[in-house]
């Protein structure tokens, strides 16, 4: 009886004309994997009436057990694409940032179907790869969180194994109920949004045709410049388009299509105006024609999804660009164009055009209302919550920085704080929120001003005795546990067991209301985290961050000292990482300043002879060489103190090792001299093509084989030499 109720509601919509007009909705399927699998099995028999009229799309997503980390990739796959009924299965692992993915999927009418256990389990399996290593996570607040919710609400239907809950099916009055691809060229101003309407006219009166459209997902973007496409090609132009695989231009190119009846498919990928002879062609991302060749247009969808270093090539080498994209929701580089690039084309005087009024689902959808406020999501329509005072600089040491646990703040606070580490960092995502509310490792601190919070510091615990039976493993390079940058990193550097039982608080995350930024509150709070550290007997203070003049001067104005920097650059962002330290026990302090000292050699002193270092370093980095030579050590690692061992080593002891690696020239016997200068050079910085050619590599592991072989070696010479 209940299956016929609820298959009765998921296709009534499809079987009214007014199925356009209909809210999207979300119904959650309790029960064991099986018995979810057995109902989603009886619900995809479309119903006769309504194939005859719609093909009725589904998507099943994640329901196999090694599925999830696939889906990582599939979430890019999704951008662009359209489907009436999704089912998300979560008995294998959780992540609101997929809800989100599959819910900007769905088109007027459709329904979200959630697969998971029953709700008195549910809860007490979180996933096992997001906790750190020697913490356990036996209870999630998070999923508790989402139960709690679903129980409450009217807009959510629920179909457990005892009790089944349809809810009310909504229809919008009115409104915009056209479907853009249904109808010609000449009609789409009539079902355009009025958004829609404002950038296309900007557009077409813009002379220099560069521009960024950006949307919430389902508002029409991917319609719109495929109709700015459709119109250059009738000038019988060149138009490129890219993204990050070619499903997210599916609606581009039906829309472009549908607004240009004379495009013909002459290729994979590539389509040509018969009457004008424009040609519009999608390419991969890492297809040097988007650079190398002259195009009239270069159209880049779902640009938030792309490293920020494609983007800014796109943009330098082509004279007419347009950039379309969402740009919430997405991990890594989508806050990255927010926060990154989208200012610096804004100085530049370059238009943005926001699309606001939905066109996949109608106004008000109850389904992203749901989503939206289960995931923490902030769509971009809000900004965080303005204050009373202007005076806030004065407030900043009167404010007060405590630790709070998120699963005790209430929902409005909780949006605060979510809100702020979006406006903030890059990296936030709506799975954020799961972590930070489940994470046994983290702490975070809340900065409170007229009950507002005004700033949000998360903190991860690293390192400790916990670490100790890997200490030195650690050390060698051997083991890198779960969740302990900071510990195994410095563990790393200095070759130290003891190094990695340190406690550690890595500062992963300080975000500072926009009211209160340049008004000290980010060093109140950093100074309020000092002292909360040293009441928990912490070691030392950390942090790792991509490195700007702004922030390199705010860490350093705090107390901390760089230790390291990153070998390269980040793809999502294009900045390269530092790692910072900031002692504060007093036991800390020795490694602290071995930490600065190895760092200053490295990054400001031209390699030299092992003999002339201090007795530490020289130490470190012949324990470094061993560690290369036996495959523990990367060449990375490695490099700045083979550097100094080809120094140490007298001619001879070298000329024995350069005949019998490098290869002979067609001349006949290398020069050893000018070859070891040439070595010595190349190994700081570390230049492997170059290594390459000397050595007669083909590829870099077979450099990094033969450089391990000459290592061993050279340190024969050297114990050789020293007699």
């Amino acid at each position: 009886m209940a299956y016929n109720s609820v298959y009765d509601w998921l296709y009534s919509p499809y079987l009214t004309e007014q199925w356009q007009m209909t809210h999207r909705r979300m119904l959650v399927i309790t029960g064991t994997l099986e018995a979810c699998q057995e109902k989603v099995k009886q619900l995809e028999q479309r119903p006769t009436k309504a194939q005859s009229d719609l093909d009725i799309s589904f998507i099943i997503y994640n329901e196999l057990a090694d599925s999830a980390q696939a889906n990582s990739n599939l979430r890019k796959h999704l951008l662009g694409n359209e489907y009436d009924v999704a089912v998300m299965y979560c008995h294998h692992g959780f992540s609101p940032s997929d809800v989100l993915a599959l819910t900007g999927t769905l088109r007027y009418g459709g329904c979200l179907i959630l697969c998971c256990p029953n709700f008195d389990t549910w809860h007490l399996a979180p996933p096992a790869q997001k906790v750190s290593f020697g913490f356990e996570c036996t209870v999630s607040h998070g999923i508790s969180r989402w139960i709690n919710y679903i129980n409450h609400s009217k807009d959510i239907s629920l179909w457990g194994p005892n009790k089944t809950y349809l809810a009310p099916i909504k229809q919008q009055c009115g409104g915009n109920n056209s479907k853009m691809s249904d109808v010609p060229h000449s009609a789409f101003f009539k079902v355009m949004t009025p958004s829609q309407h404002t950038a296309y006219g900007a557009w077409s009166q813009n002379t220099e045709n560069k521009a960024v459209i950006t949307a919430p997902r389902g508002r029409g973007k991917s319609a719109l410049m495929g109709i700015i496409c459709a119109d250059t090609l009738k000038r019988g132009q060149t138009v490129f388009v890219t993204s990050t695989v070619h499903q997210n231009v599916a609606n581009l190119f039906k829309h472009c299509k549908a607004a240009n009846s004379h495009l013909e498919q002459t290729e994979k990928h590539t389509f040509v105006d018969k009457q004008t002879g424009g040609v519009l062609k999608w390419m991969a991302t890492d297809n040097p024609k988007l650079i190398n060749h002259h195009c009239d247009l270069i159209v880049v969808d779902e640009a938030a999804s792309l490293p920020i270093p494609i983007l800014t090539k796109c943009v330098a080498a082509q004279e007419n660009w347009l950039l379309g994209t969402t740009l919430h929701g997405y991990e890594g580089s989508g806050r990255g164009f927010v926060l990154r690039l989208l200012p610096k084309l804004q100085q530049r005087e370059v238009p943005v055009y926001h699309l606001n009024e939905p066109l996949r689902w109608v106004p008000e959808d109850s389904l992203e209302t749901i989503t939206n406020t289960l995931c923490l999501f902030d769509t971009g329509n809000s900004h965080a919550q303005s204050l009373h005072t202007h005076n806030t600089s004065a407030m900043v040491n009167a404010i007060q920085v405590i630790e709070k646990p998120l699963h005790t703040l209430s929902e409005p606070a909780l949006q605060q704080v979510m809100q702020l580490l979006s406006l903030a960092h890059y990296q936030t995502t709506p799975d954020d929120q799961m972590r930070l509310l489940d994470s046994h490792e983290s702490r975070c601190f809340l900065a409170f001003a007229e009950k507002v919070i005004v700033g949000v510091a998360v903190i991860h615990i690293e390192g400790g005795e916990r670490l100790a039976p890997l200490a030195v493993d650690i050390a060698n390079g051997l083991r890198r546990p779960q969740g302990h940058l900071s510990a195994q990193k410095l563990a790393t550097i200095t070759g130290l067991a003891h190094v990695a039982t340190h406690l550690y608080w890595r500062i992963n995350r300080i975000a500072v209301h926009p009211d209160f930024q340049n008004k000290g509150l980010g060093s109140h709070m950093v100074s309020a985290l000092s002292q909360a550290a040293n009441a928990h007997q912490v070691d030392c203070l950390t942090s790792s961050y991509g490195q700007s003049a702004r922030l390199n001067k705010f860490w350093k104005a705090n107390g901390f000292t760089c230790v390291e920097k990153g070998d390269k650059v980040n793809k999502a962002s294009g900045e390269r990482s530092a790692l910072i330290i900031k002692p504060v026990s007093k036991s800390f302090e020795k490694l602290a300043d071995l930490l600065a000292c190895i760092f200053q050699q490295e990054n400001h002193v031209p390699p030299t002879s092992l003999d002339e270092l201090p007795t530490s370093l020289k130490t470190l980095y012949t324990k470094r060489l061993n560690g290369f030579t036996r495959g523990i050590k990367s060449l990375e690692q490695s490099a700045y103190a083979l550097a100094c061992l080809h120094n140490t080593l007298e001619f001879q002891h070298l000329e024995n090792s350069l005949n019998r690696f490098v290869p002979y020239s067609a001349e006949g016997t290398p020069q050893a001299l000018p070859l070891s200068r040439q070595l010595a050079f190349h190994l700081h910085p570390l230049d492997k093509p170059s290594l390459r050619n000397i050595f007669g590599c083909t590829n870099n592991k077979a450099l990094v084989q033969t450089l391990r072989e000459y290592t061993k070696h050279l340190l024969f010479e050297a114990t050789f030499a020293n007699g």
